[in-house]
């Protein structure tokens, strides 16, 4: 269960280790950015965690963040995340927590927050949406630019 984004070229490639599935999108580099290597995610299934991986691609491509291999982590900034859920009366909470890390692993910045889907499964993992994914990966990259802006 991991989620992996890669910058191959011009192209964002997304892939979890689990099952070497990957989804390609083109994505646009902000000039002086430094790229973001996620690195294996803790918490989802890998079903998930492909969504998610999905999702981060399409959001770091609309905001222009460029991303990098895990394995190029040297030359990027890391960015380590756990994603939990919670089953509640007004449906399933996600609660994720994501740390910035230097090229040897220093924790940099903390981002953290949680959403919630309206939906009910038995296996909360079941119940998030793509839209609560999409949600996921928009408020963290936008937290981490703001973040990345203020440096």
């Amino acid at each position: 269960m991991s989620l992996v984004i890669v910058l191959q070229g011009c192209a964002a490639t997304v892939s979890t280790i689990a099952d070497n599935r990957s989804v390609t999108e083109p994505m646009a580099a902000r000039a002086g950015s430094p790229a973001y290597a996620f690195a294996p995610l803790s918490g989802p299934p890998a079903a998930v965690a492909d969504r998610l991986a999905v999702s981060f691609a399409s959001a770091s491509q609309a905001r222009g963040l460029p991303l990098a291999s895990y394995g190029n982590r040297k030359s990027a900034l890391v960015i380590k995340g756990f994603i939990s859920v919670v089953p509640g009366a007004d449906g399933t909470t996600a609660v994720y927590v994501w740390d910035v890390l230097d090229a040897n692993l220093e924790r940099l910045h903390r981002i953290s927050g949680q959403t919630t889907d309206p939906a009910k499964a038995a296996d909360g993992w079941d119940a998030l949406s793509e839209k609560t994914l999409d949600t996921i990966a928009e408020t963290t990259l936008d937290q981490l630019a703001l973040w990345q802006a203020g440096q």
